[in-house]
């Protein structure tokens, strides 16, 4: 399973458990739960329906909500199911619009994802992943002075003891292909923030989406080299066993305590999670995990060894937040 998330205490797990339907956190972020489908093809509930009509008409027409408010009345009506039909097109395309609102799949969870309190957590969050991207281009551009300072290059820069403060390189029997495969992992997350899509989306808006339903533990989740993904959805299930098969593997969820965290604990979690989503899929020897948390003078960090720091992905979230900060990140307590 390729299931990452990162928890509040800082240290990662393959599973996640949004918090229940009407308990006050999903209200309070307007989860959409229902019981039954909705829409051409569904069951059509009246209080299912009900919840639809609500959550459409609090997002925007520019995000394909309603170009007019829909009655709230629990019925299936002509506008109602335009706005299903219309919303499901311009998110999805027409080969996947087919008009009806399955139980936990992606529509909902599209929807659900595009609530108020969602969307002004990723709009907060984008002075932080302008931040992050600044320490992902360091990051890289560190790795290389390194590297030539490790082939004999003047050492005017003290690269190199900066690569191996966080990564142990000096410790590898090939400190130049300890180095490289750090630098791939930084290359690969500098080219999310470069590819574009179609009608103008940017690295942000098609690999970054809130949380559908709110984990209030959680900092962020997403798939091992999801970045490789595209388009794949489900092969997940929640721990108590439920299928989720709205998760879509190429996609970084922000969760819940990103409201409530450090500014710098939100900049290092995109490193960190990036750093998780582009890191090889080549079997779990070589994907980018967790085998150990903490800032670098931890002593489970120093402990490990070439080999896992490389492959951890704490170390690249830290790393990169020093290139540029000097320091390691300073962290807020949440409940």
């Amino acid at each position: 399973m390729g299931l990452i998330a990162k928890a509040a205490d800082g240290t990662c797990r393959a599973s996640f458990k949004a918090a229940a339907p009407g308990s006050a956190s999903a209200k309070a972020y307007l989860d959409l739960n229902i019981n039954h489908s909705v829409g051409k093809r569904g069951v059509n509930n009246a209080r299912d329906v009900l919840a639809v009509q609500q959550a459409l008409n609090r997002i925007g027409p520019e995000l394909a909500g309603p170009a007019t408010i829909l009655k709230e009345d629990g019925i299936v009506g002509p506008k109602t199911q335009r706005a299903i039909d219309d919303f499901q097109r311009r998110h999805f395309g027409s080969g996947k619009a087919d008009g009806t609102i399955d139980v936990n799949n992606r529509t909902q969870a599209k929807i659900s994802s595009l609530q108020p309190p969602k969307l002004a957590r990723m709009s907060s969050m984008v002075t932080f992943l302008d931040t992050a991207r600044r320490c992902i281009r360091a990051a890289e551009a560190k790795v290389i002075l390194a590297m030539a300072e490790a082939n004999g290059a003047p050492a005017t820069t003290s690269a190199l003891a900066m690569v191996d403060k966080h990564f142990a390189v000096s410790k590898s029997s090939n400190r130049n292909l300890a180095m490289s495969f750090i630098l791939s992992v930084f290359r690969d997350m500098g080219g999310i923030f470069a590819r574009t899509g179609m009608s103008g989306a940017t690295g942000w808006s098609m690999y970054f989406e809130a949380e559908p339903f709110t984990n209030t533990d959680l900092f962020a989740f997403t798939w091992f080299n999801g970045y490789m993904e595209m388009g794949v959805y489900g092969n997940v299930s929640d721990t108590g066993g439920i299928d989720q098969p709205w998760f879509r593997h190429d996609t970084v969820y922000l969760s819940a305590v990103l409201d409530k965290c450090s500014d710098d604990d939100r900049v290092q979690t995109i490193v960190h999670e990036l750093a998780h989503f582009v890191g090889p899929s080549s079997g779990n020897s070589e994907r980018v995990t967790d085998n150990a948390y903490g800032d670098a003078d931890n002593p489970k960090m120093i402990a490990l060894d070439t080999a896992k720091r490389i492959h951890n992905a704490e170390c690249y979230g830290n790393f990169a937040f020093d290139t540029v900060f000097g320091r390691s990140p300073a962290h807020a307590k949440h409940s």
